[in-house]
């Protein structure tokens, strides 16, 4: 399964292409998901406060829909695909990530 059940922590790492220039796109994305967790207190925490301050915080991101499994694929994906529980699920669709593999 991509993302376990209630994550409470989840981090992803992508690379973009070396031919792409410097400051037209990303060299990496980290995205961290914080479930369940009060943004205040997220923020109080040093090693996040210094995440947060080197890059950008989408601190008004609110799922799609419940439970959580589906919010995942949607923030990556872009589309919850109609799921509606936690199960475990394998997407056979293209998605946004397949275009930041490196290519060549």
């Amino acid at each position: 399964m991509l993302f376990n059940k209630l994550v409470p922590l989840a981090l992803l790492a992508a690379t973009v292409s070396a031919q792409v220039p410097k400051g037209a796109a990303f060299d990496h994305i980290f995205i961290v998901f914080l479930e369940n967790t009060d943004y205040d207190l997220a923020n109080s925490d040093p090693t996040l406060r210094s995440l947060f301050s080197s890059g950008v915080a989408l601190n008004n991101y609110h799922g799609v829909t419940h439970p959580s499994q589906p919010n995942y694929f949607a923030a990556i994906a872009g589309d919850y695909f109609d799921y509606d529980d936690d199960s475990a699920y394998n997407l056979d669709t293209s998605y946004e990530t397949t275009f930041w593999r490196p290519r060549g």
